[in-house]
């Protein structure tokens, strides 16, 4: 498994990992909170992404961040992982629907693992994901959803994307709920001179608390 490369620890540990991603009914791996980024396996979200993590790096460390973007990780493992890792944060971009995310072959509520603890806020950059963002939230997967039931476009997507990461380079040690992570993202596109940016950052909504911790 990737993941196994990024944490150098003994091979005790390193079993308990491999027999829990094996096994969905074990509990919660013993890791350190990581934020994740996904996205589908096309150029332009990819790109995206670099974008993302390189903002998430600044404000958690590299070690505070995971990339499981559908180049890498396919859907049955990133359905474990999500179901035994520590996740205050996951991002997704790339194209989505009602029913769930088009990446990483087609990502639905049923390809879902209980998790042994919900992601605490899910962002979805994508179209109309906000459907799949209520099962996810009602089902217990997270804690809070943030994403759009409408089409977005892509430009102004790209902006917030670039927004978003700024926001936690810049500000990552404020930003310890879903609340301020909202508030703080804002004043960003606030001081825009982008409609773009705005439209899209005014198409998003919430689901679930603000308090949730990120």
């Amino acid at each position: 498994m990737d993941w196994i490369k990024l944490y150098h620890e003994c091979e005790q540990v390193t079993a308990v990992k491999e027999k829990a991603l094996t096994d969905p009914s074990n509990s919660l791996i013993t890791l350190e909170p990581q934020r994740v980024i996904l996205a589908m396996w096309k150029e332009t979200y990819l790109r995206r992404s670099n974008t993302l993590q390189i903002g998430l790096e600044k404000a958690f460390g590299e070690n505070g961040v995971a990339r499981w973007t559908a180049d890498l990780v396919g859907r049955q493992d990133l359905s474990q992982r999500l179901a035994t890792h520590r996740i205050p944060l996951a991002f997704y971009l790339g194209h989505g629907h009602e029913r769930g995310w088009s990446g990483y072959r087609g990502l639905r509520i049923h390809h879902m693992q209980k998790p042994a603890e919900p992601i605490g806020l899910v962002v979805s950059l994508s179209c109309r994901s906000l459907d799949f963002g209520h099962q996810l939230v009602e089902k217990g997967y997270a804690q809070s959803f943030l994403g759009s039931d409408q089409a977005m476009k892509v430009a102004g997507l790209t902006k917030l994307v670039a927004v978003i990461a700024n926001v936690f380079a810049e500000n990552g040690s404020l930003l310890k709920t879903v609340e301020e992570f909202l508030i703080i993202t804002d004043k960003y596109v606030s001081i825009s001179t982008s409609d773009e940016l705005k439209e899209a950052w005014s198409q998003l909504q919430l689901l679930g608390p603000k308090t949730t911790q990120i």
